[in-house]
This record gives C-alpha cells, structure tokens and sequence, in this order.
C-alpha cells in the first residue's frame, strides 16, 4: 500500500488554518481554532494501524518509543530553549516558571485536579497539543496490545465519551482525557479500515455513511447547537457548558468522517487536488509550521511597529510565508537528517498474533511512513 498523499495535505490545509485563525480570526471563528482536533484524528488512526501491526513483534515498544522520539523532541526542545534565549530580547521578558512542565510534556496536567500550571512564555502555549499526543504515545500502545483487535472497540467507545463529560463538568480543555475523543475516533478508524476487503459495493455504502455522518455532525454544529443554547433558562449556564463540550466532539465527528471518505477513495480523480504537491509537502513540514508559527506572530508585529509599516493583507501573506519558510528550513537542516536514524530502529517483519488474513502486513510501509512525518500536535 502506497503512501496516502491526501492525508499529508489534510495535515498540510489544517497547519495553514492554525496559523491564519490565529493571526486574524482568534474571537472571530472559533472553528478554525479547532483544526489541533483534525491532526488528533490522523494521529489516532495512524498510530493505532502501526500499533495493531506490529505490537507484539519482538522489542516493540523500545523502536516505537525512538522512533517517536526522533520525530518530536529534536525540534520541540529547540523551540523550547529558543523562548528561553530570546526572552531578554523581549521589551516585556516572558514568564518562565512553568519550563519543567513544559519540558516534560506536563502542561496543563494539574488541570486534573483544577489547578494552575506555572506561567511560562507566550511563544510555547501551543505546545499543549504536543503534550496531548506524547502523553497518548505513551500509553496507547498499551492499551492496544492488552486490549488487541478484536476488544480494542470495547475501550474506544468510553474515550469518545468520557472527554465530553469531564469537559462539560469543568476541567480543561487541553489534556489528553478531556480531548482524547478525536484521537479515539482516529482509533475507530483504523479499527475500520485495517485489513478490510473493500469491494466496491462496501466501499460505496460506507461512502454513504461517512457522508451522512459528516452532514449530521456539521448541522448539529452550525445549527442545532446554537439554536438550542437560546433555551437555556441561565445565560452562560450548565445548558450552555454542555452544548460547548458537545461542539467539539461534533466537530471531531465531522473530521471522522472527512478522514474517512479520503481513506475510501484516495487516488480517485476526486481527490486530485489534495495531492497537490503543494499542499502534500505543507503536510511533510507542518510540525514545523506549528512549532514555529507563535515565533513569527509575535516578533513581525515588533519589527512592524519598529521600522513603522501599517498592517495589511500582504503583510499578513509574508508572515505565513515565513512561518513555512522557517518550517522549510527546520524540515532540511534539522528534522530529516534526523529521522535518517529511524533506520537503525526498524520495526521486525514476524507475523502479528493482533491480526489475522493475508494482507496484515502489506499497509505497514505507507503508514508508518505517514505517521513519522506526521504533524504531531
């Protein structure tokens, strides 16, 4: 199985959001805001296929774990001491006391107990996406080879559900058990999708379900949920809580289904214009525009204002493109010649007791391809 450019762009599309929602649009559609929920998706469904191919092979967890590691740390640490070195620089130097939680992927964890993580730099509060996904790299591949295949579904559906309590009853918004459901349902996905004999009519009727589903959790958002939130007897009240928790799994219902539909029918002639090379190489480097992109959006405004240049759309157009050329250079000098070494960590070939059928072995290239290039908020 080759590797699936279209998910590369949907990771490509979903960075460039990030980045404009949160340069122009941050009150004003917090839609956008949400596509972090779409990289959870693809890293759900990604993760787990590698997983449940290879999670009994012999020395598993240690070459999952380095090739992981190879993948995140390099950058995230030379973002991370990066706001540390350029804080003097700062007219007004940015908080540091919560380095050591921000250094071991533990922002926003005391969120569990409804407490404060320690103030730490503007330049790094993104990062609580990377959190999510480390802390779910961890303890996933656990789950999946205890649980295996055939009872994996019996411990995705509370992980789709429980988030959408914890966040209607008041704790964070940015941990793993409060935002776990998108990569749960990514989860589903692979569950759906690995080592499926798709004739055409099955492929044409989950089509059809996708779709529906896609529509229905779109309406729900756009639609049903504003309208009943008038209902609510106090302004801003538990009624409203609820339909705010409920919109973000809504939303991830609809990413479910948009990875979905591209899964089925990738290399169609449909789908030809997210292969573009363009928007597939966006995807190649997105962790980089992630990363690097709060660096960017908040010193252009200083050298702006320095050097007195008004704001403008162009201007608005050169920030996004250093933000990718940043992410360009990151993804040359840095991050590839890195994941060189992934070679020294490969995954053993033996059959795995997880899956059963002639093919269980044959989408294990383009996946695990897919996964180390893999955005990974």
């Amino acid at each position: 199985m080759r590797r699936i450019h279209e998910l590369d762009a949907l990771r490509g599309i979903a960075a460039i959001a990030i980045v404009v929602f949160h340069m122009r649009f941050l009150d004003a559609s917090p839609a956008m805001g949400s596509a972090v929920d779409l990289f959870f998706v693809l890293s759900g469904y990604l993760i787990t296929t590698i997983i449940l191919e290879q999670g009994r092979s012999s020395g598993f967890f240690w070459t999952f774990y380095a090739r992981r590691s190879l993948r995140i740390w390099p950058i995230y640490y030379l973002a991370l001491f990066a706001c540390v070195a350029v804080n003097p620089l700062l007219v007004k130097r940015e908080p540091l006391d919560g380095f050591w939680y921000y250094a071991t992927y533990l922002q926003y964890v005391p969120g569990y107990w409804h407490a404060e993580t320690p103030a730490f730099s503007r330049l790094f509060l993104h990062t609580w996406t990377l959190a999510i996904e480390e802390q779910f790299y961890l303890l996933w591949p656990l789950v999946v080879v205890v649980l295996g295949r055939k009872r994996l579904l019996w411990g995705i559906v509370p992980l789709v559900i429980a988030p959408i309590a914890l966040r209607a009853y008041g704790f964070h918004r940015h941990m793993l058990f409060t935002r776990c459901d998108s990569l749960a349902l990514g989860a589903l996905l692979s569950l759906l999708f690995l080592d499926r004999d798709w004739t055409e009519e099955r492929r044409s009727s989950a089509r059809r379900a996708f779709v529906a589903i896609g529509v229905l959790a779109l309406v729900a958002r756009q639609v049903v949920g504003p309208m009943l939130t008038r209902f609510d007897p106090v302004p801003g009240g538990a009624w409203a809580v609820w339909m705010f928790a409920m919109a973000t799994a809504e939303l991830n219902i609809l990413y479910f289904a948009v990875v979905g539909i591209v899964l089925l029918d990738h290399g169609h002639r449909r789908l030809r214009w997210l292969r573009s090379p363009a928007l597939v190489h966006a995807g190649t480097i997105s962790y980089g525009i992630y990363l690097y992109h709060p660096f960017v959006l908040i010193f252009a405004p200083i050298i702006q204002r320095a050097i007195g240049l008004k704001g403008s759309p162009w201007l608005d157009v050169a920030k996004l493109a250093l933000c990718v050329g940043l992410a360009e250079i990151s993804w040359r000098l840095v991050e590839r010649p890195l994941l060189r070494f992934k070679d020294r960590f490969p995954y053993h070939r033996e059959p795995n007791p997880l899956l059963k059928g002639p093919h269980s072995a044959t989408p294990l290239k383009a996946n695990e391809a897919q996964a180390e290039s893999s955005h990974s908020q």
